[in-house]
């Protein structure tokens, strides 16, 4: 239990040093170089103004996020243009730390229902220029959205990270780890990704790293999720790191929810947590079909979980638009649906196109967010050519989004593709428009048996 006070301490100084970093590098943005300051908690005291106006000085700093109050000693004013410190030329030098809205004391998500319309914050990562001796990082997940923090030795793990967030969770995310000088490589930096990756298992989740020590707190539904995402996070991270496993069983209700999608109309049926939940879904659905064309047997059910899947819901229309005809069901664990039409081949081709890539892509999260989900990819062609032919290529199409869906981290275990050949037309072959959309994959999600 040693391990919460020490991460405590830590998140401050961390959140310190980031402020810092930001402040400076505003500051020198702002052609204020000579300004010397330092960041105590979310405070910043400035001891040197470079022989600039204060008034400026404190417009600057106020405008970066996470900065409560500004105070000046009394004699800096009088003092002139001085040298930057070590640590300001650093953050002149290296790349800027990204002011983020949600840079503060606390990491805690906003519990707003985000909405399609939110926009992906970058997850580019940045060298600090405050040295550690350890590598950490503090991910919360709450109300569907993901802020991670900490620092770790190397740009690869940073990047490893960053992609993984993306596919998972994004566009609800707010990444502020860092690569810090000085911090010592370890052996589970190189698989955070995937404990990361697993905490949707429960509703509210909160992880933290620090050494080879973590912890790992939060809400879930019953007893087996809770042993689901501690067993999910000791195999991510490894035999060698100590979990402290301090998650609560809600009892909370499983969330259910249908959406089926046919040539323009959609229809949504489900149980829901609460009417923000609801409300966000079926404006999310009118956006993409308009309101004419929505059905919603949506109902309120205070006592379900707030899961993390109801909070992906509303991105579905947007990402499933170009399909014509599909379907998804969430019944707790359990999701079954397919994708039918939409993103297809050129003509006589197996070359992914960059609308079907994008489709792979959003394949790949529902994968990634649900480790015992598995897929069949269908491939499929119109009539041109002979039957053989057909077969064939339709399963050289299949083999090309089996092998996207790999490289983009989902087992080949949970992969399996089908080539169908001209066998299940979605549209007449009579025509340039219909043998177009005959040229396609389709998908098809289970949930395997455990």
């Amino acid at each position: 239990m040693l391990l919460l006070p020490f991460a405590v301490w830590w998140m401050v100084a961390s959140n310190e040093a980031a402020l810092s970093n930001k402040a400076r590098t505003t500051l020198a943005a702002a052609a204020m170089d000579g300004v010397v300051l330092t960041i105590e908690g979310r405070d910043a005291l400035v001891e040197k103004t470079g022989g600039l106006d204060p008034d400026m000085i404190e417009e600057a700093l106020y405008g970066v996020g996470g900065v409560r109050r500004v105070d000046f000693m009394s004699t800096a004013t009088t003092l002139g243009t001085d040298a930057l410190s070590p640590a300001t030329t650093a953050a002149q030098t290296g790349p800027a730390v990204p002011a983020t809205t949600a840079a503060s004391s606390t990491t805690t998500p906003a519990t707003t229902v985000p909405t399609t319309a939110t926009s992906a914050p970058s997850t580019t990562t940045t060298t600090s220029v405050a040295a550690a001796e350890e590598p950490r990082v503090h991910a919360v997940l709450q109300d569907g959205t993901l802020t991670i923090s900490g620092a770790v030795s190397s740009p690869a793990a940073a990047e490893a990270v960053a992609q993984m967030i993306s596919l998972v969770y994004a566009p609800f995310v707010d990444n502020q780890l860092t690569v810090a000088v000085g911090v010592e490589a370890t052996e589970w930096e190189s698989r955070v990704a995937g404990a990361i990756a697993v905490l949707p298992i429960v509703g509210t989740a909160e992880l933290t790293i620090v050494g080879d020590g973590a912890v790992i707190s939060g809400e879930a539904r019953t007893d087996a999720h809770q042993a689901r995402l501690t067993g999910a996070l000791a195999q991510a991270l490894g035999t060698s790191m100590a979990l402290v496993d301090e998650l609560e069983v809600s009892g909370a209700g499983a969330p259910y929810y249908r959406f089926r999608a046919d040539d323009g109309h959609i229809i949504l049926d489900g149980r829901l947590p609460g009417d923000d939940v609801v409300a966000a879904i079926v404006d999310a659905a009118a956006d993409v079909y308009g309101a004419g064309n929505v059905t919603n047997n949506l109902v309120v059910d205070a006592d379900i979980e707030r899961a993390f899947t109801v909070f992906r819901a509303p991105l579905l229309f947007t990402q499933f638009a170009p399909i014509p005809n599909w379907t998804l069901e969430v019944d707790g664990d359990q999701i079954t649906g397919a994708l039918r039409g939409g993103a297809t081949f050129a003509y006589n081709s197996a070359e992914l196109t960059p609308e079907l890539k994008v489709l792979l892509q959003t394949a790949a999260g529902v994968l990634l967010r649900n480790p015992a989900l598995g897929v069949v990819i269908e491939g499929h062609t119109d009539s041109s050519g002979s039957t053989q032919h057909n077969q064939r290529l339709s399963q050289r199409r299949a083999n090309a989004g089996a092998e996207t869906l790999s490289g983009l981290g989902i087992p080949e275990a949970r992969i399996s593709a089908v080539g169908f050949g001209e066998t299940r037309p979605i549209a007449p072959n009579n025509t340039e428009e219909g043998r177009a959309l005959n040229r396609r994959l389709d998908f098809a999600f289970s949930t395997n048996p455990e």
